[in-house]
Order: C-alpha cells, then sequence, then structure tokens
C-alpha cells in the first residue's frame, strides 16, 4: 500500500533462531534503498523502531549527537533554562 511518505505494509515477526526477524518486501527494500546483507542501524524510541543505513549521514549525526548529549549534559541543562 502506498502511503504519503513511501511505502507502508503490514507484517509479523517471524523466528530466527533466539531472535526474531522481520521480512522486508522487495519494494520496501528498493523504497529505502538497502540491498540484501546491507548493514543498517536499528534505533528504538518511543516504542518504534527506525531503520537506516549503517553508513547513512542520518546514522552518524545521531551517534555524535548522543555523544554530544552525554557529555554535556549539564551544560545542555544550563542553557534550557
Amino acid at each position: 500500500m502506498k502511503v504519503e511518505k513511501g511505502i507502508r505494509i503490514n507484517t509479523k515477526l517471524r523466528a530466527l533462531g533466539n531472535s526474531r526477524a522481520i521480512p522486508l518486501t522487495r519494494d520496501v527494500m528498493q523504497a529505502a534503498g538497502f540491498d540484501p546483507d546491507q548493514p543498517v542501524t536499528i534505533e528504538v524510541s518511543d516504542g518504534e523502531l527506525h531503520v537506516t543505513k549503517a553508513d547513512s549521514v542520518y546514522a552518524r549525526g545521531m551517534e555524535i549527537g548522543k555523544r554530544l548529549e552525554s557529555r554535556y549534559a549539564q551544560t545542555f541543562k544550563r542553557l534550557a533554562k
């Protein structure tokens, strides 16, 4: 089913050894620009999964942001006042 921001599918988690897998259709893989065996970064926030290419600018930016947030937490709190 196509939606405004891309493709949306309903699927279910599959058992894969002791883990779970989310099967992705060819259309979803193409829309996301993923290749088979593509390294990905998975971020979990507010009950949602966000999957990006591991080498993407977004993933690198988020990692830098998290490091800055932990390193300068007190500074950010003071600046927010």
